[in-house]
């Protein structure tokens, strides 16, 4: 039962992002990455949160974006790309929508504009397997695509740890990590990398396994 509860914690965290159209809870924080693992946080405060949510329709820009992955209560929810050059804000899956955020909003992303734009589609985790069982874990999904998206640091992997495999999808998936093991406090190790993973993603998988 408790699986089956945090499972559908993960559902509700990534509906958290869209309930914040309808003035719901917004996000805590935002991290955008933009090329070359390049990465910075924003912090947002209760009142301005849900203000990234309300902006003007628009059709997705044909230029260069930042990766935008709100962060709830530690864990990433609906992530998207953002313009800086137009204020545009696409949510995924690609194709879902965009809104051009007001000029007063757009200045709450202001310190994205000096991350390097991406411009290739994205590539983003399909599916994480624990042997042989799928595992519908979709924050955790993200989690782990924020955490590769910042890029690794040589780090020696500790002796106790979750071994998963991971399935891309994209234009880049042959250079992601697909065999890697979680910590049970520093993150996800892969190649002799470790990309650092939020506590309460490691705790939320750590919950979903154990019986």
């Amino acid at each position: 039962m408790l699986v089956r509860r945090l499972g559908w914690l993960a559902l509700v965290t990534l509906i958290l992002s869209a309930s914040a159209h309808a003035g719901g809870v917004g996000p805590q924080a935002v991290f955008g990455v933009g090329a070359g693992h390049h990465a910075h946080k924003v912090r947002l405060t209760r009142r301005v949160a849900g203000l990234l949510y309300r902006g003007k329709p628009a059709a997705a820009p044909r230029a260069g974006y930042v990766r935008l992955y709100p962060i709830f209560f530690g864990l990433p929810g609906l992530p998207g790309r953002f313009f800086p050059a137009t204020g545009t804000l696409c949510l995924d899956p690609p194709g879902s929508g965009c809104t051009t955020l007001p000029t007063r909003e757009r200045r709450i992303l202001h310190p994205l504009d000096r991350l390097p734009l991406r411009t290739r589609s994205l590539t983003t985790v399909r599916a994480i397997y624990r042997g042989r069982t799928r595992l519908p874990l979709p924050n955790f999904a993200v989690a782990i695509e924020l955490a590769v998206e910042r890029g690794g640091q040589r780090a020696a992997m500790p002796a106790t740890t979750t071994p998963l495999t991971l399935i891309w999808k994209g234009p880049d998936h042959a250079e992601r990590p697909t065999k890697v093991r979680i910590g049970r406090r520093r993150g996800l190790y892969s190649r002799g990398l470790l990309y650092p993973l939020s506590r309460a993603a490691v705790t939320y998988l750590r919950a979903n396994l154990d019986p």
